[in-house]
């Protein structure tokens, strides 16, 4: 493909020829791409073998023996690179092959990119990026339970390693993984490809630290896969990352449908006055040790830090009582004033605190065990000043704050807890509630992207199985995205259905607004059309509501279980012989078992295992798992084949736009696109193809768009592979509208069947199946 051999597991579809060529396109020209292929089409199979093939292509022309290649050894390859650095060790990073890095949001996702990178021929030097709280295997700092938190894992690794006191860290150097844990199938000799688990495994039982060990691999790697965390935190660039050559790297986003969310919350932070007591109790723990230890911090100055919780205690008083007491937004540029005023912190003097508070942590440091974990919010409040404080300039810094927002709001109530100083003003209570919250909100996306693009790379990837509107996310994330592809799926078109829902069984309307939601009629008819419905759908059907909230509602309304934030037993049901069909809820489980998606992550893993006992059953008709749009069972889980016969969406998830954050991420879109039509007003309007070029997102479009993607994303879990099946059903009348129709991914867009009654609705899908 354009010119590259690439060498593909199968023989590649249509749509993974598109693919891969797009991907080649962008890596030839250097030149950025936007992806969209739905789930189930193999994307990132394409992705890594077009990735890789071209990055082989690339080490050929500079004459580097690619790593893994046909008949070669490992050994030689690596003698080649060695004899290379020493002939030529100042042009040792121009003739590098150029290094691809691969984002995902979260470790499992990483995991599943590794298996399929085992599925490949390609073994590229490669290093798999984790948390202490993934890889630590010291038992010392990591209980066997899991029940170690994560600022104690680290804190407790830290001082370890301090004193090379970890004797899994102190084996790292020179430890080659074992060629026997090598998976087939890959050119022999090569590196193993293990993931997260893999890797753990190997530690316990050569006792060697996975955390060091992978992260030893990153200088001399090809491929590095990491969280997106890693690219995004400037901190992890400058030290984890060092060792990369930007200016010719590739960077790969993949599951990157909320992108733009993450890059956002990234660079933004919260801080309560609850945290500001914290940090204030931290220093009082600071003092104590100097006066237990004079001798082994003496160069830590007490003066220096009773100053220091001076600071603090002004900021909190400042944020209690000198600000406006009802919830308040400002301009971005308020948060330096509100740092000056209120902790006499500017960006000349902020090095200082800094340095101060660089003191403290190293204290803690010093001392493991006992009551000591650290200072996690001295440390929250370091992140904070280097969101506000982190440009070179104080220029820059200013400039920086048109993309921010400041917020000011109630804290919840709380009782006191650990952190509370005694000598701080926290129990001020203005409104009678448990204290201030600062937040600082980035609504530019393109602040974290630019600083990617700035460290020159080649190509930025950006791919998911759902991007659409890809002119809104492109603009969004206000890059260049010259390649750009929407993919339709590998499957066929009787393996689809699709269909409006917008009257249910009794022919009432059903339409899942927030006017609409006050009426118990609205809930009864929904109920007794997903009754009449899990008739029809064989095995299991996912039904995902707007949020938890409307979902917990629809359950009472139906006459089902109170509602219950985390998952118990009655968050799984099944039906019995004695009961009759008297409610809506009775009569769904009449035909299905169901499960409800709990609110909390780590009850998760009992919610699918009942789901999956429920439809494993000898005897089962089938299960009904209900959840929520940008919830937990919508991405990161396989509902294959029977898992999943059919989605239903109850209703477009729009976000609660009484909400401050998303009300002032619309008027901030709002803002900028009032600027930018003002001045294309001057400059005398835009000239043809221009205007699309130049234009802005609106709030209204970002908020209708947020939501049709979240929709997509349910419906990715419908067709997993070349041979499932499935319907799509959605029950709100506004999905007849031509404009959220079109909001919807490509590939599902042709097979949507308009809304013609619920009687030839179940008909025809009784047919389907």
């Amino acid at each position: 493909l354009r010119g590259v051999p690439i060498h593909f597991p199968f023989q590649p579809y249509k749509c993974q020829q598109d693919y891969m060529e797009k991907v080649l396109d962008a890596l030839n020209r250097s030149e950025n791409a936007l992806l969209e292929s739905p789930t189930g089409t193999g994307k990132t199979l394409c992705l890594l073998c077009s990735a890789l093939a071209w990055q082989r292509e690339q080490a050929k022309d500079l004459n580097i023996k690619p790593n893994g290649d046909f008949g070669s050894s490992s050994s030689a390859t690596a003698a080649a690179a060695a004899a290379l650095q020493q002939q030529e060790p100042t042009q040792h990073r121009s003739r590098r092959v150029p290094t691809i890095i691969y984002a995902s949001r979260t470790h499992s996702q990483l995991s599943q990119v590794v298996r399929e990178l085992r599925n490949t021929r390609y073994r590229p030097k490669h290093a798999v990026l984790g948390s202490r709280e993934q890889f630590c295997v010291n038992p010392k700092v990591k209980k066997a339970d899991g029940t170690s938190a994560a600022s104690t894992i680290n804190h407790d690794c830290s001082v370890l390693n301090k004193d090379r006191r970890c004797r899994f860290k102190n084996k790292v150097e020179g430890f080659k993984a074992p060629s026997n844990e090598s998976s087939q199938g890959g050119w022999l000799g090569t590196q193993p490809v293990m993931d997260m688990e893999d890797l753990v495994s190997m530690g316990k039982s050569h006792q060697v630290c996975p955390f060091y060990y992978t992260r030893s691999l990153v200088e001399d790697a090809d491929l590095i896969l990491v969280p997106y965390n890693y690219l995004f935190d400037k901190d992890a660039r400058t030290t984890t990352l060092s060792d990369i050559p930007w200016d010719n790297a590739v960077i790969i986003f993949d599951e990157a449908h909320n992108l733009e969310s993450f890059a956002s919350d990234s660079a933004s932070f919260d801080i309560s006055s609850k945290d500001i007591a914290g940090c204030m109790s931290e220093i009082d723990k600071a003092l104590n040790l100097v006066e237990s230890y004079p001798d082994r911090f003496e160069d830590v100055n007490v003066q220096n830090l009773v100053r220091l919780k001076a600071v603090f205690l002004n900021f909190e008083e400042h944020i209690l009582k000198g600000l406006p007491q009802q919830a308040t937004s400002y301009q971005g540029d308020r948060i330096l004033e509100i740092f000056e005023q209120g902790a006499q912190i500017n960006f000349d003097n902020h090095q200082l605190v800094l340095k101060e508070i660089k003191k403290i942590l190293d204290m803690f440091m010093e001392i493991r065990g006992g009551n000591s974990n650290g200072a996690p919010k001295l440390e929250l409040f370091v992140q904070c000043m280097k969101r506000v404080f982190g440009e070179r300039t104080e220029s820059r810094c200013q400039a920086k704050t048109q993309s921010y927002r400041v917020h000011l709001s109630q804290s919840q109530k709380t009782a006191p807890g650990p952190t509370s100083s005694s000598s701080s003003s926290s129990s001020f209570k203005g409104g009678g509630n448990g204290g201030r919250t600062l937040s600082y909100w980035c609504f530019a996306p393109s602040e974290a992207m630019r600083e990617l693009a700035n460290l020159n790379v080649r190509s930025i990837i950006v791919t998911s199985g759902t991007l659409s509107p890809l002119e809104s996310y492109a603009l969004e994330l206000d890059l260049p995205f010259p390649n750009r592809l929407e993919n339709p799926h590998i499957i066929s078109e009787d393996q689809m259905h699709v269909r409006v829902i917008g009257q249910g069984v009794s022919n009432k309307l059903l339409t899942s607004s927030y006017e609409r939601r006050q009426s118990n009629e609205y809930y009864v008819e929904l109920g007794n059309t997903l009754a009449s419905l899990s008739r029809v759908i064989p095995c299991g059907m996912l039904v995902f509501f707007p949020s938890y909230g409307v979902m917990e509602t629809s359950i009472e309304r139906w006459g089902g279980p109170a509602p219950n934030r985390s998952f118990s037993k009655t968050n799984a049901t099944e039906s019995t012989s004695k009961q009759t069909n008297s409610t809506p809820w009775k009569r769904l489980l009449s035909h299905k078992a169901i499960v409800v998606e709990p609110r909390s992550s780590s009850d998760l893993p009992d919610a699918i295992a009942e789901f999956h006992r429920f439809l494993n059953l000898p005897k089962s008709k089938g299960v009904a798992l209900f959840g929520v749009c940008r919830g937990k069972i919508s991405e990161g889980i396989d509902f294959a084949d029977e898992m999943c016969r059919a989605v239903i969406i109850t209703g477009l998830p729009f976000a609660p736009s009484f909400d401050p954050k998303v009300k002032m991420k619309r008027e901030f879109l709002d803002q900028n696109k009032a600027k930018q039509n003002a001045k294309a007003s001057t400059n005398g309007g835009f000239k043809g193809h221009e205007r699309k070029e130049n234009s802005s997102l609106s709030g209204h479009e970002w908020y209708t768009q947020q939501a049709h993607r979240a929709v997509n994303q349910a419906i990715g879990r419908v067709i997993r592979n070349k041979r499932d099946y499935g319907a799509v059903l959605l029950m709100d009348s506004r999905f007849g509208l031509p404009g959220n129709q079109n909001g919807l991914s490509k590939w599902i867009r042709p097979h949507i069947l308009p809304d013609k009654g619920f009687g030839q609705a179940t008909q025809k899908l009784a047919q389907f199946y």
